[in-house]
């Protein structure tokens, strides 16, 4: 197994370190020395289609390739591309051995790309069990500079590998993260905490009540059954936290009441709380950065979020918008926070007033460059028509809809018999196609039903002989005796050795019959042609994988198409386009 070394190309203190999972397809790959000619191995890490993109985003930093030292987790490629699939001692050597190159080099910055690397270099990285073989969590904690286990700063961003399997967001936020390199190389990212955490009082109170725009939020019991704290920011960027019951009932209530204008992250969550424990109708509540990032980036914020596309693919785009993500997009260089504990724990409340206190501080601070940028990009009418529907469709949410059961059994009817219809009209045209050039994707070989499909049986068929049911021992070929006597006068014809038929004389008496010679006047199976299988093909209209090789492999219809600038497809089109085209 060929290992792929480091790439030290200034092997001295202080420069950027970028650290790989393992060796890709390319890395491992032979080049050819023409002059020499002789295969050599490439002898370094991301040469393939990732390292194109890390030397692309590189300039982010304002720097070149030769300008960093590039290093991988491990430095041999797992079987299938798995790195579950590595023998753990080679992932222990990897360890070990980028633990003594970050002793002598001692970067300014390193830049672990991907969980595997991210969960050695990071401590308390989460995993999913096995160790860095179970590492979790980087579509969560990309963006963000960490102390690492050697004490130098760590910045974690997705692989390259990834983000050329998912664009859409991976290769933006891989260019915002390289930015975000630069700058803090630059000293133009210096580390920010909020200010200490205030109860709120009286003092506290006047103060959130003068200012512009509050920002608010809520945590619950883990039940689900109370409100237990709420936390206030205004424009002087000090944290408050009004405890339930008592702190909130005399103070923090009076915020959500009073008219001053107030801002959230996911808002309608917060609202419906409110009013679904504690009957509050949260007052002027006119902003909300989750909404304010759907209006500037809508094809960034517009999907639920998915888990990142990693060893096993996936085909959903990675959407983000949660309050943690949004603040590395901004030139905040802020902890992770987002460390909820668990019911159990001693210190419960104090973590999770931490938690608050993050969540209302990054909050205000993101509406304060949010705002601006949507008047920038003349995306305020979008904006404010969202946050003008948010009562109605709270007010929705905690009534319920009324729903006609009769009506919805009706119409479910009514789809459920239309989808039938388009289903076998579906089955009947992939199937007419598939049967007539015996794709073989869809085949499959089954047991002959007419011979039974064993090897004597199918060479000599009781069915096609003519026999009412299969025959047991020499008595169940007399009827087969008697028919040949009387209708060819026992003349009966055989294939000789050479296949050619040879003509044969059946003996009158059928004790003088062989079994051998009985069965061998049983003809092969018509059916199965004497193979014992016959082809059965098959389409489900339900599966993906299905249609898709029907679509793409098989008919050739093009995978994508250009729409506003972007690659598109639409399957439901094209599956329309192949109804039309065999009908």
């Amino acid at each position: 197994m060929h290992k792929v070394p480091n790439e030290i190309n200034v092997p001295e203190r202080g420069r950027v370190l970028i650290v790989g999972r393992d060796p890709g397809e390319q890395e491992v790959a032979y080049r050819r020395d023409d002059y020499l000619e002789k295969d050599y191995p490439h002898g370094r890490p991301f040469v393939g289609p990732a390292g194109a993109e890390l030397d692309r985003v590189l300039s982010f930093i304002g720097l070149r390739r030769q300008d960093v030292n590039i290093a991988n987790l491990v430095g041999y490629r797992p079987r299938d591309n798995k790195f579950k699939a590595h023998d753990p001692r080679a992932v222990e050597e990897g360890i070990a051995e980028l633990s003594s190159l970050l002793d002598f080099l001692r970067p300014s910055l390193t830049i672990a790309l991907g969980n595997e690397s991210s969960y050695t270099l990071v401590p308390d990285w989460p995993t999913a069990g096995r160790g860095v073989f179970g590492a979790k969590g980087i579509g969560e904690r990309r963006g963000y500079f960490w102390t690492g286990v050697h004490g130098g700063t760590v910045l974690t961003a997705f692989h390259p590998a990834a983000v050329i399997r998912e664009q859409v967001p991976g290769k933006y936020l891989l260019e915002v993260d390289f930015g975000r390199a630069r700058k803090w190389l630059a000293g133009r990212l210096p580390h920010e905490l909020p200010p200490p955490l205030k109860m709120l009082d009286e003092a506290g109170v006047q103060k959130l009540l003068r200012s512009s725009l509050v920002a608010w939020d809520v945590e619950t019991k883990w039940d689900m059954t109370s409100l237990a704290m709420s936390g206030y920011c205004g424009d002087d960027l000090q944290p408050y936290i009004s405890m339930y019951p008592g702190n909130f009932q005399y103070y923090g209530r009076r915020i959500l009441e009073a008219p001053v204008a107030k801002v959230g992250h996911n808002g309608p969550f917060d609202l419906t709380i409110m009013k679904k424990l504690h009957d509050l109708d949260v007052v002027n509540y006119t902003d909300d950065t989750m909404h304010m990032w759907w209006a500037l980036e809508p094809d960034l914020a517009g999907k639920e979020d998915v888990s990142e596309a990693g060893e096993d693919g996936g085909s959903s785009k990675r959407t983000r918008k949660a309050l943690a993500f949004l603040t590395t997009i901004y030139d905040f260089n802020i902890p992770y926070w987002k460390y909820y504990p668990k019911p159990d724990d001693p210190d419960h409340d104090a973590k999770l007033a931490t938690v608050n206190q993050f969540d209302t501080w990054v909050t205000r601070m993101l509406a304060s460059c949010m705002l601006p940028e949507i008047q920038t990009a003349g995306v305020e009418g979008q904006y404010r028509l969202r946050m003008g529907l948010i009562p109605f469709t709270n007010r929705v949410h905690l009534r319920g809809l009324k729903i006609d059961d009769g009506l919805r059994a009706e119409r479910r009817e009514i789809l459920d018999s239309r989808g039938e219809v388009l289903s076998q009209q579906a089955v009947s045209v992939a199937m007419k196609y598939i049967t007539e050039h015996q794709i073989e994707f869809f085949r499959e070989m089954k047991r002959c039903s007419c011979c039974g499909g064993g090897k004597v049986q199918a060479q000599h068929c009781w069915r096609c002989g003519g026999l009412p049911e299969a025959p047991e021992g020499k008595g169940g070929y007399l009827a087969l005796h008697q028919r040949i006597h009387e209708a060819h006068g026992g003349i009966y014809s055989v294939l000789g050795p050479s296949g050619v038929p040879v003509t044969t004389q059946l003996p009158v008496e059928f004790k003088k019959c062989t079994v051998k010679l009985l069965q061998s006047l049983l003809p092969i199976c018509k059916q199965c042609n004497g193979l014992g299988k016959v082809a059965h093909y098959d389409f489900n209209p339900l599966s993906p994988q299905q249609v898709k090789h029907l679509l793409y492999d098989e008919l050739g219809v093009p995978k994508s198409y250009q729409q506003g600038g972007k690659d598109t497809v639409d399957e439901s089109a094209l599956k329309k386009v192949l109804l039309w085209c065999l009908a």
